[in-house]
């Protein structure tokens, strides 16, 4: 029913690490600017914000560059990769945050992410079946799911 994607990701060119976003620290800031204003955090009784990590799915991370930007600025933040060609070209300290997997057979608990991405570019490996299953799992263990182009 579903496919090897190990083996479909190992076929594909070496050069598909090049669909990962152009831009991952403005796509990071805009995955937290949307988790603020879906998800707002009350001030405290002094009127003074507080400080909040929210939590981020991006499937299809690539080399997790989105995924590294996010912890940096302190926030929880996974990476779902198909590849683990991916995951050994991420950094020392962004690798232990990418999970290998199917996209649509996570471990995650339902509702677990405020905003989870991903990756259009997957729509070109996947059937219509598992991009549709992918959608479904997405949607499942996120409260707020969006496509990246």
């Amino acid at each position: 029913m579903y496919r090897d994607l190990e083996t479909i990701a190992n076929s594909t060119p070496s050069d598909y690490l090049s669909y990962a976003p152009q831009k991952p620290e403005q796509l990071a800031t805009q995955m937290m600017a949307k988790a603020r204003q879906l998800f707002p955090i009350p001030n405290r009784d002094d009127g003074v914000e507080r400080e909040q990590s929210y939590s981020f799915l991006f499937v299809g991370p690539g080399s997790g560059l989105v995924v590294d930007f996010l912890i940096q600025q302190e926030q929880i933040a996974h990476g779902l990769e198909t590849s683990r060609r991916g995951i050994a070209s991420a950094g020392d300290t962004v690798r232990n945050y990418l999970i290998w997997c199917k996209p649509w057979e996570t471990s995650f608990p339902d509702r677990f992410f405020h905003v989870a991405l991903l990756h259009k570019y997957l729509q070109k490996l996947l059937t219509p079946q598992e991009w549709a299953q992918t959608i479904k799992e997405i949607k499942r263990v996120s409260k707020y799911s969006s496509l990246v182009g």
